[in-house]
C-alpha cells in the first residue's frame, strides 16, 4: 500500500519560456528531495547560483554511456564534483562498454561495484532480425518508410525504431501513419 512519503521532486528541463523557467528557479530555492534535471540545464542553474548542490547525497545517471560523451562529460563531471564527497553515484546503460568504464572511472574516481543483468556479450535474440542500412541524413526517413512498407506487420512481427528525441518521437508517428502505416509512440 502506497503512503505519501513527503518527497519533494523538481524537475529541470531546457529550452522553456520565461515563466517555466521562473517557477523552476522558484521550485528550486524550497526544498528539493529529488532533482531531475539535464545535465547543461542544472549547469546553467549552478552557474546563475539559482541552486547548490552540497547536501546532494545521491547522483542517478540514467543512459551513463551517452552522458559519458565527450557531449557531456565535462558537464557530469562537474555535477559530481558539485555533490558532497561521501556520496552514492548509481550509473545505468543498457550498454557498457570499456571506453564508457573508464570515462566513469574519471568523473566518479573511486571504486564501483558493477551489477550487470543478463550476459555482458552484446548479442541479439536469435528470433530478431537486424538490418543496418546506410543512408544520406536527408533519405533516413523515406528509407525507414520503405523498409517498414517491406515488412509484414501481423501479431507477431513488430518493429521497434529508436530516435534521440521525444519531439522525433511524435514526428516519427507522425510521418509513418501518414503514409499507412501502424505508428505509436
Amino acid at each position: 500500500e502506497g503512503r505519501d512519503c513527503r518527497l519533494r521532486c523538481v524537475a529541470l528541463s531546457g529550452s522553456q519560456g520565461m515563466d517555466q523557467r521562473d517557477e523552476q528557479e522558484a521550485a528550486l530555492s524550497e526544498r528539493c528531495d529529488i532533482l531531475v534535471a539535464m545535465p547543461r540545464h542544472l549547469i546553467q542553474m549552478l552557474k546563475f547560483r539559482k541552486t547548490n548542490l552540497s547536501r546532494m547525497s545521491c547522483v542517478v545517471l540514467d543512459e551513463a554511456d551517452f552522458l559519458f560523451t565527450k557531449n557531456f562529460k565535462e558537464d557530469v563531471t562537474r555535477i559530481v564534483q558539485s555533490v558532497r564527497p561521501d556520496r552514492q553515484v548509481m550509473l545505468f546503460s543498457a550498454t557498457w562498454d570499456e571506453q564508457t568504464e573508464e570515462l566513469a572511472k574519471q568523473v566518479i574516481q573511486f571504486q564501483a561495484a558493477h551489477i550487470c543483468v543478463g550476459s555482458q556479450k552484446l548479442a541479439a535474440c536469435k528470433n530478431i532480425e537486424q538490418r543496418f542500412v546506410q543512408v544520406k541524413p536527408e533519405d533516413k526517413r523515406e528509407q525507414l518508410i520503405d523498409g517498414l512498407r517491406n515488412f509484414t506487420f501481423n501479431c507477431e512481427n513488430k518493429a521497434l525504431v529508436f530516435v534521440n528525441s521525444k519531439d522525433m518521437v511524435a514526428k516519427v508517428v507522425e510521418d509513418l501513419r501518414d503514409k499507412g502505416l501502424p505508428a505509436a509512440g
